[in-house]
């Protein structure tokens, strides 16, 4: 295998960082210790660009190529930009239209009042004790929007759900040691 090019990243199936490397983790080093790496990464991806400057963290991210996106790409990616979320909170504007249909047990033909409700149920205290009646006038109508409670209970209550794209857990780590790349 031939040497890396410093500032070179490369992705490592190991639970360890190899020689010549440090772990991808955002992690402060001294200018003077690193004078390769920082004299191409400067300050891009934290500290001060005096004393000390930070590797890339790739710790729960995933890489994205330099420049707008192709196909009509809205955001124009600039180096060391951090977007995204790992957890989001959707809120009902974000719902695709959909319906919620209620079936009776038993079919269509099943008497209305032939299931009463059931102890704990939601109708038990309905009077008299019936699980069903006859359908409204305007049988498809919009439900009220108290009588859906998101997740948790409750609009304040909304929790956020896993974003990220299926994941495998390996080792991103950048060369310190090696080649110093040409300009060309």
């Amino acid at each position: 295998m031939s040497d890396p090019y410093v500032g070179e990243i490369k992705i490592f199936p190991y639970d360890f960082v190899p020689y010549g490397f440090l772990a991808c983790q955002g992690q402060s080093l001294s200018v003077n210790q690193f004078q390769a790496l920082f004299s191409l990464l400067g300050a891009n991806f934290g500290g001060d660009g005096r004393t000390n400057f930070n590797t890339p963290n790739l710790a729960g991210l995933a890489p994205v190529g330099l420049g707008v996106a192709p196909n009509g790409g809205t955001y124009n990616w600039t180096l060391a930009a951090v977007h995204g979320q790992e957890k989001v909170a959707l809120v009902a504007s974000q719902y695709p239209a959909h319906n919620h249909t209620i079936s009776q047990p038993g079919g269509p033909t099943a008497a209305a009042n032939a299931y009463a409700a059931q102890a704990g149920s939601l109708m038990t205290n309905a009077n008299p004790a019936q699980y069903f009646a006859a359908p409204p006038t305007a049988a498809n109508t919009t439900i009220h929007p108290a009588a859906l409670a998101p997740y948790g209970g409750g609009a304040s209550a909304v929790q956020p759900h896993e974003n990220r794209q299926p994941f495998l857990v390996l080792t991103p780590c950048i060369a310190w040691a090696g080649v110093y790349p040409i300009f060309t």
